[in-house]
């Protein structure tokens, strides 16, 4: 079984995007490991600049479980503080795979 995370993430105005790209390398550490969990896969997607130049990023994030549901908004705070230097999380969505192609 896996679920899916979207965690939305706006860049502050003077962030480097390289710098963050390279910090969200290494974020996988945010991720609370469970019991239900046997580990994630993480992608970095960017968003077309937004009018005003507002940078947004989504953090893809499957989680793969050996049982149950997983709780991504329990990764916020974590995920926050990982990034404060670059921007913040302005949004969770959270999705069951329920077929596969």
């Amino acid at each position: 079984m896996r679920m899916v995370g979207i965690y939305h993430i706006a860049l502050l105005a003077d962030a480097d995007a390289s710098e963050f790209a390279s910090q969200m390398a290494g974020a996988e550490g945010a991720l609370q490991l469970t019991r239900v969990t046997s580990g994630f896969d993480c992608q970095l997607l960017e968003r077309s600049v937004l009018p005003g130049g507002l940078r947004r990023y989504a953090w893809h994030v499957t989680a793969q479980l050996v049982s149950g549901g997983y709780d991504f908004e329990q990764n916020v705070e974590r995920l926050g503080s990982a990034i404060e230097n670059f921007g913040g999380v302005i949004g969770v969505e959270t999705y069951t795979v329920t077929a596969e192609q």
